[in-house]
């Protein structure tokens, strides 16, 4: 189980207050939750800020992520939806299917949390890990 380091259980109660599920959730698994969260803020923004002062919009932003996390766990993963396809072949008779996908230098990467990166913006950039050795990739917002 990840342990947070960034935000407290306590940060976060404060700042998510009777929010839900987080309210209701007991403190394991919010500790859990927001381990998670700063996982994937790792994953996803390279900031610049003094670690020994976390900025608040920091923090704010990793308690919604952790209680996102709370609510589905599985959208705490990349997406690579259809907006990363470039072709497509469907054939009925015979059955055959097809598919091409965007090169990594560009594919595109869309932003589910919109909210949480322009809470992060002032220290952070969004970098999300595309398994490439790209450092950052166009936003699609939807």
């Amino acid at each position: 189980m990840p342990i947070p380091t960034i935000i407290t259980v306590a940060e976060a109660d404060a700042i998510l207050g009777v929010t839900e599920p987080w309210f209701s959730t007991l403190e394991p698994e919010k500790e859990q939750a927001l381990g998670w969260a700063e996982i994937y803020f790792a994953a996803n923004y390279s900031c610049a800020y003094d670690e020994d002062d976390v900025p608040d919009n920091i923090k704010e932003g990793l308690a919604l992520l952790g209680n996102q996390y709370l609510i589905d766990p599985n959208t705490m993963y990349p997406v690579d939806s259809e907006v990363n396809t470039t072709s497509k072949k469907v054939k009925a008779g015979s059955v055959e299917s097809a598919k091409s996908f965007a090169s990594p230098s560009q594919k595109k990467f869309i932003d589910q949390y919109p909210d949480i990166t322009a809470l992060f913006s002032t220290y952070c950039l969004l970098t999300p890990s595309s398994g490439s050795d790209a450092k950052s990739v166009p936003i699609v917002r939807n």
